[in-house]
């Protein structure tokens, strides 16, 4: 027998496990990377470097108060997200989800499912920064001196995002910078850790931005949380 009847539960069965594909269950899953500001010197370096900069002055203070803050250990996907009908997924090859508002990718986030216990949000700004601290710290590893990398992130990004000189969003997963990917892509939307503060964060610049003036480690604020963001992507962390 052919089995006709058997065809709708085998079509089940391929959208299920194309789901499980897509869908992150483990923090184990190569699409991750683990930032840990906790581990034994993560914030050294940069709070050990000396200049005269003011922007790196005004960024290691930062990095300063973000220690202070004991940001916990969280999960970051290595692309930006994009989706699949209305499924938010991290996948190499991608559409960036452009588009939406700050409040779409937090009501996204709180409906994600749990990852081995650990819940998805949009990530904050001291997660961020920690997040560029990791990045720092990975570009040392990397070869990079200390004053090449905080410059790379703090006053000119041009090496490690698309931005400046492209005329439009790459698909996710182009341009690898210590194993993450996406950087200056889109802009990043990030919640306030003050609940008094209205609004959002959007972090970093985009493909059409001067890469002088929108650095990795810029921030600029917005209230207006209901309102469609052509440029920028929720930053989706798991913690």
């Amino acid at each position: 027998m052919i089995g006709f009847g058997n065809f709708g539960k085998k079509r089940e069965k391929q959208e299920k496990q194309k789901k499980r594909k897509l869908g992150i269950v483990s923090t184990d899953d190569a699409r991750l990377v683990l930032i840990d500001p906790t581990s034994e010197g993560f914030f050294e370096n940069i709070l050990g470097y000396v200049t005269e900069n003011e922007k790196l002055k005004d960024f290691i203070e930062a990095i300063k108060e973000v220690k202070e803050e004991r940001v916990g250990p969280f999960w970051k996907p290595i692309y930006d997200p994009s989706l699949d009908g209305k499924e938010v997924v991290f996948k190499a090859g991608g559409i960036p989800a452009v588009g939406y508002s700050f409040n779409f990718w937090k009501q996204k986030a709180e409906k994600m499912p749990t990852v081995q216990g650990k819940k998805w949000s949009v990530g904050s700004e001291y997660q961020y920064y920690a997040f560029l601290v990791w990045l720092v710290n990975s570009l040392e590893k990397k070869g990079w001196t200390i004053e090449k990398a905080l410059k790379a992130v703090v006053l000119i990004s041009k090496n490690l995002g698309h931005d400046y000189d492209s005329e439009d969003f790459e698909n996710t997963g182009s341009r690898e910078v210590c194993g993450v990917y996406d950087l200056n892509n889109t802009y990043k939307m990030l919640s306030c850790t003050n609940e008094e503060d209205d609004g959002f964060w959007c972090a970093g610049g985009i493909h059409f931005c001067n890469c002088y003036d929108y650095p990795l480690a810029y921030l600029y604020h917005y209230s207006c949380v209901g309102s469609s963001c052509n440029y920028g992507v929720g930053w989706l962390v798991l913690s």
